[in-house]
């Protein structure tokens, strides 16, 4: 750990990625991260320990740490309830696309009151867990039905 700011370091990019295959397996439900989505995840979201203004001394060169900013995953200050959330729902006027994995976050009630209360035109389910839409695997027929949904004409 670096004193300075709270963040974890790794001793390796290769021990960043496995924290996080870890990590994925301990959510809810059946998560898990396929190797190439935890790399490029990992990839995109570390930074060398050697880059930093005052880097600790005592980590290896190949050293990384995460650049976002752990504050993030302190609770939030505000929760909506469910009836808030109904009423929000409920007063969503335009076209809806819902796209879920087939191993996603454990939410079948939540997701079914959702659909109803959405109406979306467009409710998919592809394979994969929580990160479908970042994995090689799944991620080009994702980005082809989003680009579809928003490309499509309403009036047709």
């Amino acid at each position: 750990n670096n004193p300075e700011d709270g963040q974890i370091i790794f001793e390796s990019l290769e021990e960043a990625i496995k924290a996080r295959e870890r990590t994925a397996r301990l959510a809810p439900g059946a998560q898990y991260l396929s190797r190439k989505t935890a790399t490029k995840i990992i990839t995109r979201a570390t930074i060398p320990v050697s880059t930093l203004k005052n880097p600790p001394r005592d980590v290896p060169m190949n050293a990384v740490q995460f650049r976002h900013d752990p504050r993030l995953h302190c609770p939030s200050i505000q929760y909506f309830t469910p009836d808030q959330v109904d009423a929000i729902n409920m007063d969503i006027r335009c076209p809806v696309c819902i796209l879920t994995a087939e191993d996603g976050l454990p939410m079948k009630r939540v997701l079914q009151k959702a659909l109803e209360d959405l109406r979306p035109v467009v409710n998919e389910k592809f394979p994969g867990s929580h990160h479908f839409h970042a994995d090689p695997s799944t991620a080009p027929d994702v980005c082809e039905k989003i680009i579809a949904f928003l490309t499509d004409d309403p009036a047709e």
